[in-house]
């Protein structure tokens, strides 16, 4: 019988938008493909989410086993990721997690990023709309530590960052980019000074000050 996993994310993935956090899911979704696994995928809005959640615990129920859930975190708080950012669907996905652990369904989840906790973001996100999101990223990391077995992260380092203690132990997960191997003689230092790309997002929330 073929491998399966459940892949979850909360909101709708856009194939034609050219960001990390549309790109990376579809990365993984078809890398856990090409190790054999048959990926079951929970995505979506709410309500796609739900029905599709659905469908998984009739197949537990039946008997199906699932080796591991790999989910990914949204920018936004989870409760929030519907189009007019309520939270319509608000015990849905956490408790989805939790009948997997109750069926001793393995959970890992990549953690994308902490903007949230710096200055950038409380200068670019009014006070009512900033206080609000605390409470709902905070509520994330509450729940976490109670479903998690493993929290993907960029870098190690972010975890430092990350507020409340956890349980759960912290991995470091590469991007979800396709490697080239580069001769080291494709990279030239002109006057003592390292060229950089940077592909990536730009706006009030990205700080190229680098400070070189």
């Amino acid at each position: 019988m073929k491998k399966k996993c459940i892949f979850h994310i909360p909101f709708k993935i856009d194939k034609n938008y050219a960001a990390a956090s549309q790109i990376r899911p579809m990365k993984m979704i078809q890398a856990f493909k090409d190790i054999g696994y048959d990926v079951d995928v929970v995505s979506g809005y709410g309500k796609e989410r739900k029905e599709k959640i659905k469908v998984i615990k009739n197949n537990v129920k039946k008997g199906i086993k699932y080796d591991f859930v790999y989910s990914e975190s949204s920018t936004e708080p989870t409760l929030l990721t519907e189009k007019n950012h309520l939270p319509i669907f608000p015990l849905m996905d956490f408790s989805f997690m939790k009948f997997c652990k109750k069926n001793n369904i393995k959970i890992g989840l990549f953690y994308r990023d902490i903007h949230w906790k710096f200055d950038q973001y409380k200068q670019s996100v009014g006070f009512l709309k900033r206080t609000v999101a605390y409470i709902f990223y905070y509520y994330d990391l509450f729940m976490y530590n109670k479903i998690l077995d493993v929290m993907f992260l960029p870098s190690i380092e972010m975890g430092k960052y990350i507020p409340l203690r956890y349980n759960y132990e912290r991995i470091k997960l590469p991007s979800g980019c396709d490697y080239i191997d580069c001769e080291d003689n494709q990279y030239k230092v002109y006057n003592d000074k390292i060229n950089i790309f940077y592909s990536g997002g730009l706006g009030k929330l990205y700080d190229l000050e680098f400070g070189f």
